[in-house]
């Protein structure tokens, strides 16, 4: 490919005086409008560069081009969808961990408020005795950056079905439900549509951190 400069005299295409193809030197030419109104080019495509399979490889190339591109630009415009995706992912596997008492996946996916020390955690953990019969959930809110809230109505062996609200928390680049509230908070619901028992972010990464 070659694309022509404007001279003043003989000899060569102006770039921006013609406006119709022409053949130049053997040469296919076409002319085409630029971004500028008052300005045009003409470029002269080489016979061997108008083949099928030179043509196939570029419109091969470009399609995988807006593919990519278009992958990442709805990953970047959907951050909150992504989000949520990998959180229910999460609140899945608690659900899975809770009812099975697999105590090392509940503390992979969970922060308790009663025992922030993780040791702790684990060890009253091991000592709980009941049955989780549901975690379900029914909606999910996002707080602000790195919190979410999480609507589940759960069920255990002591405890008739309750909705309950679970700040899902953003700690280091992972996703954590924290549980532990008191249950007498959750009375305090009503048709409320702000919780009380969801604080912001700041204050569950102090306690954690």
């Amino acid at each position: 490919m070659a694309i022509m400069t404007t001279r003043p005299t003989g000899g060569h295409d102006l770039i921006g005086t013609s406006s119709c193809p022409k053949q130049v030197m053997g040469k296919k030419s076409r002319t085409f409008q630029s971004i500028f109104p008052s300005f045009r080019y003409t470029i002269f495509l080489r016979g061997d560069i108008l083949r099928k399979p030179y043509l196939m490889t570029v419109l091969i190339f470009l399609l995988l081009v807006i593919g990519v591109g278009g992958t990442v630009i709805y990953a970047n415009s959907h951050p909150t969808e992504n989000e949520q995706t990998s959180i229910r992912s999460i609140l899945k596997k608690y659900e899975r961990a809770a009812k099975n008492h697999d105590v090392n996946n509940m503390i992979k996916f969970s922060l308790d408020l009663s025992w922030p020390n993780q040791k702790q955690f684990e060890e009253n953990l091991k000592k709980l005795n009941e049955d989780v019969l549901k975690f379900d959930t029914v909606a999910l809110e996002k707080i602000e950056t790195d919190l979410y809230k999480a609507t589940v109505l759960v069920q255990t062996e002591s405890l008739e079905e309750t909705q309950m609200e679970l700040p899902v928390l953003n700690l280091n680049g992972q996703w954590k439900i924290i549980v532990g509230q008191d249950i007498d908070d959750y009375e305090k619901l009503g048709d409320s549509p702000t919780s009380p028992t969801i604080k912001p972010a700041e204050f569950y990464k102090k306690i954690f951190s």
